[in-house]
């Protein structure tokens, strides 16, 4: 699975190789946008 999402001027894939049942696609939105927020 593929994310693609945009962040200023710049297009970052983030592959997820297995994302377990447990996480919901609410916590994973939640985990992406930490990751954005880091790279600021």
């Amino acid at each position: 699975m593929i994310i693609r999402y945009k962040t200023l001027n710049t297009t970052e894939d983030y592959v997820i190789f297995r994302v377990y049942n447990n996480i919901s696609l609410k916590s994973l939105n939640k985990f992406l946008h930490k990751k954005i927020s880091e790279k600021k």
